[in-house]
């Protein structure tokens, strides 16, 4: 045996497999401190690409962090009322505003309970006895599925009254009409009653407002007060 295989040999012992991968001067190490250089660059390897992952946020991920709903001052700054303001701006990485409805041409009227009408013929004394509540409903149309709930809310905030989608008349009440024509009627309703249009409403970056839909509603005003009605 040569005396540089003898030295070669007794400096490198054998090294593990993965080793001969290793640049030549780092061969001849110690298998122990080998091993642990392995272990060093693949925990290096490792925090490269978890920060890779944390910093760089999936599209799917940042799709959904840019179509958050924010206010409409977020969305539109400088002027928010004013969607043609120059300052208008939108805040980068975000797209629209919460969704929001504007009550207008609020009016006051009679409601009737529906199923409460009575019929008679001239002279005939109609009647609407104690003991029987009756339901007076609101309602609620347009071009798209609205929540009644939050919608009345909105519409008690405008009115400055608070209105619901129905009220029941109280079992006490009781009225009687005797018919003056040749045909005529009796019915229960209130005329605490309210019709009044809406429109939902967002606004899209920059400060562009987009109608999503827009109707009409009746409300009830609560512990609105009983009207006997009569043609």
């Amino acid at each position: 045996m040569s005396l540089s295989r003898i030295g070669r040999d007794s400096t490198c012992g054998k090294s593990p497999p993965l080793a001969k991968s290793l640049p030549s001067h780092l061969r001849c190490q110690a298998p122990s401190q080998v091993w642990s250089l392995m272990k060093r660059t693949f925990a290096v390897i490792c925090f490269a690409l978890t920060t890779s992952l944390f910093t760089s946020a999936p599209p799917a991920i940042a799709k959904q962090n840019s179509d958050r709903h924010l206010p409409q001052s977020v969305i539109c700054q400088g002027s928010p009322r004013d969607p043609t303001a120059t300052r208008s701006s939108a805040l980068p990485g975000h797209t629209r505003s919460t969704s929001e409805y504007s009550i207008t041409d609020k009016k006051k009227i009679y409601i009737a309970s529906k199923g409460s009408r009575i019929y008679g013929d001239r002279g005939v004394t109609l009647s609407i006895s104690k003991g029987i509540s009756h339901t007076i409903s609101g309602e609620v149309t347009g071009t798209v599925s609205v929540e009644a709930g939050v919608l009345f809310a909105q519409a008690s905030a405008s009115l400055a009254v608070s209105v619901g989608g129905s009220v029941t008349t109280s079992s006490s009440h009781s009225g009687t009409w005797t018919v003056t024509t040749k045909v005529g009627w009796l019915e229960v309703g209130t005329k605490n009653g309210y019709s009044f249009k809406w429109t939902k409403f967002h606004y899209r970056a920059p400060c562009t407002k987009v109608i999503e839909g827009k109707g009409t509603g009746k409300a009830v005003a609560k512990n609105a007060a009983v009207y006997y009605k009569h043609s």
